[in-house]
């Protein structure tokens, strides 16, 4: 600070010097903000992404648990081989030397109460091509009961090959 005098009288004024920089103030605080930002990793925007990947990660774990649980495992092989049975041998059976009426009518019979393919069933079905299968894989490896672990196939009108659906029934130990 420096004194200066005055021709009126001697007053002091003060004189304020500040150091000039090549950097406008403008860009000093937008530096600023931009190093305050590098060093919070912690912005709503981070959270929110960290959080949402940690949910897809859990939920795709919970997935994958359910899809191959023994139950399901175990539910698809049972429901993959009763489509084969009823579409492959059984609707052929049944169709055999009949009219579309006559197998409309033999085939409404079971509309409600289903036809019951068991696991021994399934494994004789085929000339036994599924046996080992079934045996290995099934009821041994899941300690499934092969006469109560069956498909319940319901045809349905108008009771064509593709035309039913299937109820699983499980009765293993898993």
């Amino acid at each position: 600070m420096a004194k200066e005098n005055t021709k009126k009288g001697t007053s002091t004024k003060k004189k304020v010097t500040t150091k000039k920089t090549n950097t406008p103030k403008k860009e000093i605080k937008v530096e600023q903000i931009k190093a305050e930002k590098k060093k919070n990793i912690f912005t709503k925007k981070n959270i929110i992404i960290v959080s949402s990947a940690f949910v897809v990660l859990i939920l795709l774990i919970v997935g994958l648990i359910i899809f191959f649980s023994p139950k399901n495992i175990v539910s698809r092989k049972v429901k993959s081989l009763g489509k084969e049975y009823y579409s492959e041998y059984l609707w052929e059976v049944i169709a055999e030397n009949r009219s579309k009426e006559e197998l409309g009518k033999v085939l409404s019979n079971y509309k409600e109460i289903g036809i019951k393919a068991n696991l021994n069933t399934l494994s004789l079905s085929f000339e036994g091509k599924y046996k080992k299968d079934i045996e290995k894989k099934i009821i041994k490896k899941y300690n499934c009961d092969s006469k109560n672990t069956k498909a319940v196939i319901y045809p349905k009108n108008p009771y064509g090959k593709g035309n039913y659906k299937i109820k699983i029934e499980l009765d293993c130990e898993f």
